[in-house]
């Protein structure tokens, strides 16, 4: 029933990812959903349960890949942060076709011992283009029709078996 419910994703949308104390959550926009040939945002909330880590002594790096192909390097935060917001500074990129990319954030601390170094890497699909990013998924159509009936069926069990006339 909960396939039914659970709208699937081309991504893992906001899946914590953990190397040693470091945990990073990816989130993209558009919806977690990029679309092809236009531009995304790449974002990370990072976390440390040591509670050791620093935006500003950190050289963290994010980066998209594919097998063999570096396509993307960046360095999370540029100059001088505060960083203090939920997701790190957002990443700007454009996913050139569709395909699985490799999305890694690396990070080493500038100042020995001040956290433990981490990588983090999420796979993501990219399969909208432009042409299909405005119309609803079929596959959606489905699940939001499956669900109705499922509530409908739901509400009438009840109304059977448990209102008293």
């Amino acid at each position: 029933i909960t396939a039914c419910i659970l709208p699937l994703s081309a991504t893992k949308p906001h899946e914590l990812k953990t190397n040693a104390s470091i945990s990073a959550l990816l989130h993209i926009n558009p919806d977690d959903d990029p679309i092809v040939a236009e531009p995304s945002e790449i974002l990370f909330l990072i976390s440390d349960t040591e509670k050791r880590f620093k935006a500003e002594d950190c050289n963290c790096q994010a980066s998209v890949t594919q097998p063999g192909e570096a396509l993307f390097s960046s360095p999370l935060f540029k100059g001088k942060t505060s960083y203090r917001g939920i997701f790190a500074p957002a990443i700007p990129y454009t996913f050139p076709r569709k395909a699985v990319y490799t999305i890694t954030l690396t990070g080493e601390p500038k100042t020995l011992g001040a956290f433990q170094s981490f990588s983090i890497s999420n796979d993501v699909r990219v399969e909208r283009d432009s042409a299909t990013a405005n119309q609803l998924p079929y596959n959606k159509i489905i699940r939001a029709v499956i669900t109705i009936i499922l509530l409908i069926g739901i509400m009438y069990v009840v109304k059977i078996f448990f209102i008293k006339k």
